[in-house]
């Protein structure tokens, strides 16, 4: 299957194109790196035979356009099948994010949800039924009830909120100079 990501070399993007690239998926981008940060990620997907920085698939069978600068809560278009659907991420983590030391949502850790949990929704989403409309993708272990959507995505991962936020921690200290 063929899959346009926009933005894909910011770090959403970075994790849900290597994600489909994983799961055999051909992925196509037309963005360019922006700064140094994204030219280390470029160059991580760019390793993959299956992803195209610089052609357009005329036919995709989804595009996903990635919205992380316009707040802090990185969102998501994603056009499939005739269907499109926004999708907000309010506590969502990952390597290569930007951090700035030890303050990482504090007080928030039972929200926080993983890249790769919202990857495995978008692509088991792709071959299902989500409905048109505005999905708000939550933890398991969320305590809050999420606001003004038509939808609720859980995410399904047994790992706990400390676990992740240990991982991107221990990622930001092994690279740390490679961080935007």
């Amino acid at each position: 299957m063929n899959i346009y990501i926009d933005n894909c070399y910011s770090w959403v993007g970075y994790h849900i194109a290597n994600d489909f690239l994983e799961h055999g998926w051909t992925v196509c981008s037309q963005n360019m790196p922006r700064n140094e940060g994204e030219d280390h990620l470029a160059m991580f997907l760019g390793r993959n035979s299956r992803f195209h920085s610089d052609d357009f698939i005329e036919n995709p069978d989804a595009r996903i356009l990635i919205e992380t600068e316009c707040s802090e809560e990185p969102s998501l278009t994603v056009l499939a099948n005739e269907r499109k659907w926004h999708i907000s991420c309010p506590f969502l983590i990952g390597e290569w994010m930007p951090l700035d030391g030890d303050h990482l949502y504090n007080g928030c850790e039972s929200e926080l949800v993983y890249t790769c949990e919202l990857s495995d929704f978008l692509r088991q989403s792709l071959n299902g039924n989500l409905p048109n409309g505005h999905v708000q993708f939550i933890s398991r272990h969320s305590k809050r009830v999420p606001l003004d959507c038509s939808g609720v995505a859980v995410s399904l991962s047994e790992l706990a909120p400390e676990e992740k936020l240990m991982k991107v921690k221990d990622h930001f200290n092994r690279f740390r100079h490679l961080y935007i």
